[in-house]
């Protein structure tokens, strides 16, 4: 299931890639080639840049994969840039509901003082283990 919404949200950020592409006056028609271009642009720089030995986030690596595959056919490098950082703002945006978690319940309910929060588990009794 979880390898379902993941294919879910990995077209959603190509889709929304091709919005800001033509919202950015890119040639960006929902063609089969063009789409095709767009989600390799996008998959394999997403891909990339989230390896490690990258700089911080990746930057730079989205964009220049992105430049490589895009640039020579569908608009230029400003237009390339704004689309990233589009979709790394989109990232960001996406992300958002998960703050909710720590607005809502900050503390888990079985841990009612400072003293219990340090993360160390109680330990059964050997008794109860049968061990002796």
């Amino acid at each position: 299931m979880a390898f379902a919404w993941t294919m879910v949200g990995q077209v959603n950020v190509c889709v929304c890639a091709m919005l800001l592409a033509n919202a950015t006056g890119m040639d960006c028609r929902f063609t089969m080639p063009h789409v095709l271009e767009y989600f390799l642009a996008v998959v394999v720089g997403l891909t990339v840049s989230s390896l490690p030995g990258n700089p911080p986030q990746g930057f730079g690596v989205l964009e220049g994969i992105m430049a490589y595959v895009l640039v020579p056919h569908y608009g230029n490098w400003s237009q390339i840039f704004a689309v990233c950082i589009g979709i790394r703002l989109l990232h960001l945006l996406w992300s958002l509901p998960g703050a909710l978690v720590l607005l809502i319940d900050p503390m888990p309910k079985n841990i009612h003082t400072i003293d219990d929060a340090s993360g160390v588990l109680p330990t059964p009794a050997l008794a109860d283990q049968g061990v002796s």
